[in-house]
């Protein structure tokens, strides 16, 4: 399955994603800092055209992120740009794997904001393998290529 890495902004935040449309799921690896602009970036990159459809699962791995610096209120206005890029995505299931505090505390404030959602179900979590269960998928799925699992 192809990885692609799209970097931008003075951070320099880099993104890979790859597909497993076997799965119909989407896995994201996000690395540096991330700020409510580059959220609206990744919500553009990944935004389905005509010929593709929104995956019905989404992995977030923010192992590699060492602070997510965003308010509530720019975590609600991401939200509503959520909405509006991707409609109501029916049936949707995410898992965010958030294994630092910083990480796991903002991925819960925007699990929570999801809620408005009555089609979205999405949950944070602080090991790969529980993501991994709550996905239905096997935990090695969910590792990116050149990262290593750990013993």
């Amino acid at each position: 399955t192809p990885v692609s890495k799209v970097s931008w902004g003075e951070e320099n935040m880099g993104i890979r994603i790859q597909k497993r449309q076997w799965r119909d799921c989407l896995l994201l690896r996000i690395s540096g800092c991330i700020h409510a602009r580059d959220c609206e970036r990744i919500y553009q990159q990944l935004k389905p055209d005509g010929s593709e459809t929104m995956p019905r699962k989404l992995y977030y791995d923010l192992e590699d992120v060492p602070d997510i610096v965003m308010t509530f209120v720019e975590m609600n206005t991401m939200i509503g740009l959520r909405r509006r890029t991707y409609g109501d995505s029916n049936g949707t299931r995410i898992a965010v794997w958030a294994p630092t505090d910083i990480t796991f505390g903002m991925s819960r404030m925007y699990s929570a904001l999801l809620g408005q959602f009555d089609t979205v179900n999405a949950e944070v979590f602080r090991t790969r393998d529980k993501a991994a269960d709550f996905l239905d998928m096997p935990p090695d799925v969910l590792i990116f290529p050149g990262v290593e699992m750990p013993n």
